[in-house]
């Protein structure tokens, strides 16, 4: 027999910009390409997210999340 639902560990979907958020958070709303890269976002994800205005170049390297 399979597992019971009961018995299966509970996993929490999280947004995989969580990290990045709280990260930012505690830096005034900015985070560096070393750290999100740290946090295992590719290059591309890192583009995606400033093309699509989630991250905003404050200096080369540095973006602020979410707004300018």
């Amino acid at each position: 027999m399979g597992a019971s639902v009961a018995s299966m560990p509970y996993t929490h979907n999280r947004d995989p910009d969580d990290p990045i958020a709280a990260l930012a958070l505690r830096q005034h709303g900015l985070i560096t390409r070393p750290q999100l890269l740290g946090l295992g976002l590719g290059t591309a994800a890192i583009t995606y997210r400033f093309r699509h205005r989630e991250l905003f170049r404050v200096h080369q390297g540095v973006y602020a999340v979410g707004r300018p």
